[in-house]
């Protein structure tokens, strides 16, 4: 990517187990255009080069010069959003600071998030649960994630609380699967998605003040904050 870009158009990179696809965005509104390449790129020993690949050919092919990047992860990032601690379906990511090192190779700014977390925003803003203020959003993909939007935002509790990408799903049948994704009393699927359920959040799902046992044996309060 040169240093010749457009201002107001974004890339968006959705890393998956099996896929990684690339699409932009441009004053806010999806651009009609989008490329998938194989995960299995990003496992030949060089994983930030593979990535940085895909998206250079994706705007090469697009036209576009996009000014930052927006990568999903589907595990779980260090408090820096940068670093990526834990990714059950492409551990070759793990431990590596993929927000700086992909920024290099590309010469723009590079945000990381999870990829449940980013679904469910865009979900927020432009889909199903539009102007809704409380929801929980279970995805069933490659792997199982989780995340929360609450009066506040995005919740973001002690620990890695409601961040559930790191569980795989291969131990789920497609019956499992489906009868996972159907809509229920108290939720709705998510739109354009055969894989999703999503539901509002009771009120007493989390106390604040609530204690539980962290994997050190130590007891944290469920309302405390990254």
């Amino acid at each position: 990517m040169t240093h010749q870009t457009m201002e107001d158009t974004i890339a968006v990179v959705e890393i998956g187990g099996t896929s990684v696809k690339v699409g932009f965005a441009d004053h806010g509104i999806p651009v009609d255009f989008a490329r998938t390449y194989p995960t299995a790129q990003l496992r030949q020993g060089a994983p930030v080069a593979g990535l940085a690949d895909a998206v250079t050919a994706a705007c090469r092919d697009a036209g576009l010069k996009p000014a930052r990047v927006v990568a999903t992860v589907p595990g779980f990032i260090d408090r820096d959003f940068d670093t990526v601690l834990h990714t059950a379906n492409i551990p070759e990511l793990n431990g590596i600071r993929l927000g700086t090192e992909l920024a290099s190779r590309l010469r723009v700014p590079v945000r990381l998030e999870r990829d449940v977390v980013l679904q469910l925003l865009g979900e927020s803003v432009a889909g199903a649960v539009k102007r809704q203020k409380e929801v929980l959003a279970v995805y069933l993909g490659t792997g199982i994630g989780a995340a929360y939007l609450g009066k506040d935002g995005i919740f973001r509790g002690g620990g890695w609380a409601l961040e559930s990408a790191i569980c795989r799903s291969t131990g789920l049948t497609k019956a499992d699967r489906q009868t996972a994704s159907r809509p229920t009393p108290q939720g709705q699927r998510l739109s354009n998605s055969r894989q999703t359920t999503i539901s509002r959040l009771p009120s007493c799902f989390r106390r604040p003040g609530s204690r539980r046992r962290c994997a050190n044996g130590s007891m944290r309060s469920s309302g405390s904050r990254r």
